[in-house]
């Protein structure tokens, strides 16, 4: 599943698995759906018209999730399965669970949150 040329870009505003992403029901932790979502790719833009016609396409898909993260939980299901997965990541890299997850994900999580363009509420944010 994947998005490979620019043409392609406005097809995202399409995309089954983003539109429920974006939508308002939940997605149980253990669903198919997000093993389908994370094999998803998207050729960078190559120039700034395909960078804004990315944006344009996905924009109404972001408006989407945030206004119905509410009900929906999609980002804290989407951060559960990342954190997991930096977790399984870096066991397996070093051999010592705890002390490689007490470092790393954390790490991670702080290279994602300064990286990002997205405002996040860092009170509100707790790495269990």
């Amino acid at each position: 599943m994947g998005i490979s040329s620019s043409s392609n870009f406005a097809s995202l505003a399409k995309n089954t698995y983003l539109q429920k992403l974006c939508g308002e029901e939940a997605i149980p932790l253990k669903d198919k759906f997000w093993e389908t979502l994370l094999e998803f790719t998207v050729q960078s833009p190559e120039n700034s018209a395909d960078a804004r016609l990315l944006e344009e396409s996905v924009g109404p898909l972001c408006e989407s999730f945030v206004k119905n993260n509410e009900k929906s939980g999609s980002f804290a299901t989407l951060l559960s399965i990342i954190t997991s997965l930096i977790k399984q990541i870096t066991s397996e890299k070093s051999g010592q669970k705890s002390e490689s997850n007490e470092f790393f994900v954390p790490y991670i999580w702080t290279l994602i949150f300064s990286e990002s363009s997205l405002y996040w509420d860092t009170s509100r944010i707790t790495l269990r």
